[in-house]
């Protein structure tokens, strides 16, 4: 789990508490920097209070606060940071690299946590007594309902958890301050329980680690056992920052970026496969940091407006389906994928055209100057048609250019196709929508799809579209049905090309939450959704695997296979490899659904 390469830290004595503050900020620099501020406590028995408080910038230890034991943050936009330590209450001062005292109390902190939204900051003392702190400081009470504790988390909501004295099991107190007394699940017979401050996307939930085992507490006392094992124990973690998971063990401090953003795109596609139960009404909230600048393959002029990535023997050929044949390291080299971008601008309303081109080998090319959709078939040509202001282009793969196809000059806004690429749906500027065959020679109006605003086709030649009241409706086998169960009132709309393990269904984007709607009209919440300042502007899962998604005019890449080989959490590489399994079966069945 630990490496060297991963070490950012070194010290001789035991490393006890570790915070990145939640937005991963640095307070050295005003952008997010590769390596955020991380505040850690070194027990050091030579030191009066036996512990000190440093902050790590840019690979460079200052030391904060002897006698200091812990450290907290807001999860807003609030960058103060506190400490807890022998004799109370200290805020950071990033100027001047130091503490300064904060409120009159002269408590013995071994433990602080700052109430999110809000001034209350909540400390235990070392006679294992809860107290919250408010008003700037400078008045104190006792949290009645926590007799004694061990230790404390408090969640993005302000709920309280924390472990009991008598049993060494986890309790959880609501902000109104009532003790909820149904504790389902958390039974075992725990030898060593460590509670986590959550990640801020996380809601009414925190982690915890139980004899090395993962779990997830729920703010109403309901438990959930991960499928994630730590092997080697560190003695403090870090998960606030969300981007940011940071461990000690030994004296070292490691920081492991790579498994958050792999965390985050797991959801994705676990999410599209298997919504959430109406029984779990958990949400996550995908922040904009995940957008790093280390995942950048292309920075446009202009918005990037659309993404396809193409399933056919563009990227998925012969020697890919025989994975026999290919070596773990090229497996994992994926560098070569062939990827087609649109950009525009949007001006008053109205979207302003700039071209569609060709990402490959991280070399970008326009390869039509009015292009403004694409799309491919799935199956083992390598057809790929595009929609343009004077009719249809098929992509021409020696020359890495686009040929005029087909004899029709209508002005195109969108474009699907089907398997084989046999079919070809063009949804025409006055939103009119064709079935073209026989070689872009044969024209059919379906006249049963009215006022299509956009179009997307699932495996089964489903064909999703909405209207310009942003009703949503499918095209299938029994006619026309409007989709049940989305919410009204939608600013707006924006239909997903499905990744190849989805079945008869698609993802559907309703400002910033994510929805999968069915074959049969139904659809489905998966509790999914990006923060308002972090939503793409485009969308690329289609290959699962590898992941392109676009976001102030930058192409973003994340590249599941590779971080399969981050060897993290045990539990956390099965489940890459149950997902990279299911990708490998759809990839191999791509052009041979209904052979």
């Amino acid at each position: 789990m630990f490496r060297p390469e991963e070490v950012i830290f070194s010290t001789n004595y035991n490393i006890t508490k570790l915070l990145v503050p939640s937005g991963g900020t640095s307070y050295i620099h005003e952008d997010v920097s590769n390596i955020p501020s991380i505040f850690l406590t070194i027990s050091d028995p030579r030191l009066e209070g036996g512990s000190c408080i440093y902050v790590l910038e840019e690979l460079a230890a200052y030391e904060i606060l002897e006698g200091g034991r812990d450290s907290t943050s807001d999860y807003s936009t609030d960058k103060n940071v506190y400490f807890g330590g022998k004799d109370g209450v200290y805020r950071y001062d990033a100027e001047t690299l130091s503490a300064k005292k904060f409120g009159p109390f002269r408590d013995d902190i071994i433990q602080i946590q700052k109430a999110n939204g809000s001034d209350t900051i909540y400390y235990l003392t070392s006679d294992k007594k809860l107290f919250k702190l408010q008003k700037n400081g400078t008045v104190k009470s006792k949290v009645q309902a926590v007799s004694c504790a061990l230790e404390f988390v408090l969640d993005t909501s302000n709920n309280i958890y924390f472990i009991a004295c008598d049993d060494g099991l986890p309790r959880v107190i609501k902000p109104d301050g009532n003790l909820v007394d149904f504790m389902s699940s958390v039974t075992e017979d725990f030898k060593e329980v460590t509670l986590l401050r959550p990640a801020f996307l996380m809601d009414r939930s925190i982690p915890f680690i139980a004899d090395g085992q993962l779990y997830v507490l729920y703010a109403n006392g309901t438990s959930e056992k991960k499928d994630f094992f730590i092997k080697e124990r560190p003695t403090a973690y870090s998960v606030d920052a969300a981007l940011y998971l940071v461990a000690a063990l030994d004296g070292k401090t490691r920081k492991m970026r790579a498994l958050v953003c792999l965390c985050i795109f797991l959801l994705i596609g676990e999410y599209l496969a298997a919504p959430l139960s109406e029984e779990n009404d958990e949400k996550i909230v995908i922040p904009r940091q995940i957008f790093d600048k280390s995942l950048v393959k292309y920075k446009a002029e202009h918005d990037i407006v659309d993404i396809i990535v193409p399933l056919n023997a563009l990227n998925f050929d012969e020697s890919m389906k025989d994975s026999d044949s290919k070596s773990e390291s090229d497996e994992n080299d994926l560098t070569d994928v062939t990827v087609f971008l649109v950009e525009a601008d949007l001006k008053d309303g109205k979207r302003i055209d700039h071209g569609l081109y060709l990402y490959k080998n991280d070399e970008v090319k326009m390869i039509l100057p009015n292009g403004r959709a694409a799309a491919s078939s799935s199956n083992e040509n390598k057809l790929v048609y595009f929609g343009a202001t004077d009719g249809l282009y098929v992509y021409n793969v020696d020359s890495k250019s686009a040929d005029k196809y087909g004899k029709f000059s209508d002005s195109i806004i969108d474009i699907a196709t089907n398997e084989d690429g046999k079919h070809i749906y063009i949804l025409s500027e006055d939103h009119i929508l064709y079935n073209v065959t026989n070689g872009g020679e044969d024209k059919v109006i379906l006249d049963e799809v009215e006022d299509a605003q956009e179009i997307v086709l699932d495996d089964s030649e489903n064909i999703y579209f909405y209207d310009d009241n942003k009703d949503v409706f499918i095209k299938n086998a029994d006619g026309i049905i409007k989709v049940q169960g989305l919410p009204e009132g939608g600013k707006s709309l924006k239909l997903v090309n499905p990744p190849f393990i989805m079945e008869e269904s698609i993802p559907l984007m309703i400002d910033n939450v994510l929805y999968v709607i069915y074959a049969n009209g139904t659809s489905d919440a998966p509790g999914l959704e990006f923060s308002p300042n972090a939503k793409p502007t485009a969308y690329g899962a289609d290959a699962v695997l590898v992941q392109y998604y676009a976001y102030n005019k930058r192409l973003y890449e994340f590249n599941l296979l590779s971080l399969i080989a981050e060897d993290i959490f045990e539990g956390m590489q099965d489940e890459v490899e149950n997902i990279r399994n299911n990708a490998e079966k759809g990839k191999n069945s791509l052009g041979s659904k209904r052979s």
